[in-house]
């Protein structure tokens, strides 16, 4: 008898500051973004199903322009690369996936902002190993995804 096929699920949080989370048989794996996009295809299997953060068409005034044009090239070079690898893709709004976790954001800072992520995935995801701030976000975006009610498979 064949072996079931497995479904692997993987989050990205794209740019070079994200990161990404992998779920297969419910074993979760983190990794930073890797600095060469190439290397994708070391982290993630051919095939899987991919949440890929929505990068905002505006991202405040505190930010470079450079800085929210890279964000949205990488994001870009990974959605088009999750497709020419025939991932199943899934965009995610920062606020889909946020609204869910219970934690206003209120008057924090982005790092305030970022560390409260990753204290939420922390306790969330004790046992998790690489939970860094590049990857927190990629987990939280992970379990949005297994929650989702027709996640294809």
């Amino acid at each position: 008898m064949d072996k079931p096929l497995t479904v692997t699920y993987a989050a990205i949080d794209p740019g070079l500051g994200g990161g990404i989370a992998l779920w297969n048989e419910g074993r979760i794996t983190l990794h930073p973004m890797p600095e060469d996009q190439a290397e994708l295809s070391d982290i993630i299997p051919f095939g899987c199903v991919v949440a890929i953060e929505k990068v905002p068409p505006f991202v405040g005034r505190l930010i470079p322009s450079s800085a929210a044009f890279k964000l949205g090239k990488s994001a870009g070079w990974v959605e088009g690369w999750s497709v020419g690898r025939q991932h199943r893709v899934l965009l995610v709004t920062p606020q889909q996936w946020q609204s869910r976790l219970g934690i206003p954001k209120g008057d924090r800072t982005q790092s305030q902002w970022k560390s409260a992520l990753k204290a939420e995935a922390s306790r969330r995801h004790p046992t998790a190993e690489g939970l860094t701030l590049k990857t927190a976000d990629a987990l939280l975006i992970l379990e949005w995804m297994l929650t989702q009610p027709n996640l294809p498979i």
